[in-house]
């Protein structure tokens, strides 16, 4: 069963305090200018290795190579591969 209570005036000011905006890119942004930086230069027909390192997922780096290929203008051909490793040809 769950269990509900009122919160106190504590507890309700730090959690409707105003944020503090950011200064700068978020992680997100920065993340994604890495990976367009990754790409730059490369031209259809080149084929490139990806060393994924310890705690990164296939997944989530092909999707953010393959959203930073779409913002230049490029398309990705990924290929299987087993281990931490992964191939992909530019389109």
């Amino acid at each position: 069963m769950v269990k509900v209570r009122k919160l106190m005036e504590e507890e309700v000011a730090k959690l409707t305090k105003p944020r503090v905006a950011r200064q700068g890119p978020s992680r997100r942004e920065m993340i994604r200018q890495q990976y367009r930086q990754y790409l730059q230069g490369l031209q259809p027909g080149d084929w490139v290795a990806v060393e994924l390192e310890e705690g990164e997922r296939k997944l989530t780096v092909r999707n953010r190579l393959r959203r930073a290929a779409a913002e230049l203008g490029l398309e990705l051909e990924f290929r299987r591969a087993r281990g931490p490793v992964m191939y992909f040809r530019v389109k």
